[in-house]
């Protein structure tokens, strides 16, 4: 239950142990014979009664399970944005489509495992968006292939060898919930979910392989020879992508050698040219980005930002508003949901003070911190951004109402103390500022505000300081 998309899966692997190892069953059927008139023939065997109880219990103790991680959710399924998976909000038969190639795509990662990436998402994998589609072809004909594998097992006598059941069990059952087949996740592909089944493919190859060498005894050398090579290629691919995960920007770049049109690798590798203090190189990475994915907020975020710590303000302006426009849009008269992802809304902060810089722009961005506040009730920077523009808008009340509403929302931040402290002292209200101050100095003893000497200079006294803030006092006078 811990492990994601897999874990619910390992019941269904249990399960075919039980049935087809432990119990050393095959194709006989697994529930008794019946008379003509419906009546079961003879007694219900012991090992029967024992599978069922058995089943029984890891049935309930998967529902158990199941439980407690949807309260651990909240009951609420996790919100996705159309980046994460593309297809999934597209309708028929894109949609369907497009799943089902995902399948084959897949298979084939496990069969060659040549293009791994660390990103699947946005761009990597087109839409098949048409029932002409040449995609669809090797996909049509993967279905086919199995469809005719599993009616031989059924129409043949041979009994499954129980490797092969325990193989298509790793294979088949781990992949199924992160297959989008029966309701959408968060990701297009994703490598981490073939681990299991890759376990489950290693057990038919080698099986196959075993096969082989005791019915073809005369090719012998020859199999021995391909099973060699087969395991050195496997081994250069491992350690080739270990040096792709050396740190982040190997891996990033190995990522877009794989695919040119996923914008999240080119946004990751502009952090990191970020990190390094490269600005003019991340500049060129989120342009690049935003190029590739234009309805991405994010991207337009990410060159606004750059824009803007390289001085280039008229063109951060720019892509701040490209990036506003991006957000969705109010209906009048219509009650509905939307999901914005929380960063985005980083947007107004950074626009809110890149306007602010013009004092005659300074009202334009306060209503930028008050429609980011309308859209996230306790986003305490707004809060905070917004008070610091009333003031200077000289709105001080008002100013004083912003904190008190983002102490509403986080009241052990300091910062919020303090500057409503400021603020009262600059109104001539000391001891309301003294005791804001001192609340400062209980939820963070080692505040900035004890490197102020500004509570002397407005005039509070020493006897009251020592009564309420005694260690706030005892900083100052010792400086």
């Amino acid at each position: 239950m811990l492990s994601k998309e897999q874990g619910i899966t390992v019941v269904a692997v249990c399960v075919t142990y039980d049935i087809f190892l432990v119990q050393k069953s095959s194709r006989a059927p697994l529930v008794p014979d019946r008379a003509p008139r419906g009546k079961i023939k003879g007694p219900t065997p012991t090992w029967r009664k024992d599978l069922v109880l058995r089943l029984l219990v890891m049935t309930m103790g998967t529902a158990l399970l199941l439980a407690a991680r949807m309260k651990l959710m909240g009951t609420k399924l996790p919100v996705f944005n159309k980046f994460d998976n593309p297809a999934s909000v597209e309708s028929w038969p894109i949609r369907h489509l497009t799943h089902h190639y995902l399948v084959l795509l897949n298979a084939w990662l496990l069969f060659f495992p040549s293009d791994l990436c660390c990103d699947w998402t946005m761009g990597t994998i087109p839409l098949v968006t048409s029932f002409f589609d040449l995609r669809l072809l090797p996909t049509v004909l993967f279905y086919a292939v199995i469809c005719i594998f599993v009616w031989k097992i059924y129409k043949s006598e041979i009994t499954i060898s129980k490797r092969i059941m325990m193989g298509v069990s790793l294979c088949v059952f781990p992949f199924i919930p992160a297959s989008n087949l029966l309701y959408p996740v968060g990701f297009v592909v994703a490598e981490r979910v073939l681990y299991i089944p890759s376990m489950g493919f290693c057990f038919l190859v080698a099986h196959g392989w075993h096969l082989l060498y005791q019915t073809e005894r005369k090719h012998n050398f020859f199999l021995q020879v391909c099973i060699v090579i087969l395991l050195c290629l496997n081994i250069s691919k491992t350690v080739k992508r270990n040096f792709d995960w050396k740190d982040e920007e190997t891996l990033f770049r190995s990522g877009l050698r794989i695919t040119k049109n996923n914008a999240k690798l080119y946004n990751n590798l502009g952090h990191v040219m970020e990190a390094d203090g490269k600005n003019e190189d991340a500049l060129q990475l989120f342009l690049k980005a935003a190029k590739v994915q234009p309805d991405d907020l994010g991207s337009h975020l990410n060159v606004g930002r750059m824009y803007n710590s390289l001085g280039m303000t008229e063109k951060a302006e720019k892509a701040f508003w490209m990036a506003k426009n991006l957000l969705p849009k109010v209906r009048p008269g219509k009650t509905y949901q939307t999901h914005i992802v929380p960063r985005h809304l980083d947007l107004f902060l950074n626009l809110g003070n890149l306007l602010s810089r013009n004092h005659s722009r300074l009202e334009e961005a306060q209503e930028l911190y008050k429609e980011a506040i309308s859209m996230k009730t306790d986003y305490i920077d707004a809060y905070m951004q917004r008070a610091s523009l009333l003031l200077k808008l000289n709105r001080s009340e008002e100013a004083h109402d912003m904190y008190k509403q983002a102490l509403k929302y986080d009241h052990m931040n300091p910062d919020i103390f303090y500057n409503m402290g400021v603020l009262l002292l600059e109104q001539g209200k000391s001891h309301q500022a003294l005791a804001r101050f001192d609340q400062a100095l209980q939820v963070d003893p080692e505040h900035e505000i004890l490197d102020s000497k500004r509570l002397f200079m407005e005039g509070i006294t020493r006897t009251f300081l020592t009564e309420r803030c005694p260690k706030l006092c005892y900083e100052i006078i010792s400086i």
